[in-house]
């Protein structure tokens, strides 16, 4: 079974697949701790926001080959303007 496995990481999409949802795992599990966010937010943001840009990299990458990047950018549009809309109510 495992050979099989480490057999699909030759392809890219695979691979890339992979490093995405472990990405994702990294958002979801150690940075949802309430005490750690609040006790350092500004770290948790820059983390947050660079884990968030290496999974649009890698979702993009992912789905090269079959013809989904229009969905990818759609994705990365919301997550830039959302960002901007944030910015602008904060007054940055």
């Amino acid at each position: 079974m495992w050979g099989m496995l480490w057999k699909e990481m030759e392809e890219r999409f695979w691979a890339v697949g992979v490093y995405a949802t472990i990405a994702m795992s990294l958002l979801w599990v150690p940075l949802s701790i309430r005490p750690l966010r609040v006790k350092m937010y500004e770290t948790f943001l820059i983390i947050h926001i660079a884990v968030s840009f290496a999974i649009l990299v890698l979702l993009y990458y992912h789905v090269d080959q079959f013809g989904y990047t229009a969905w990818v950018w759609i994705c990365a549009g919301i997550w830039v303007s959302t960002s901007n809309c944030e910015m602008l109510i904060a007054g940055i």
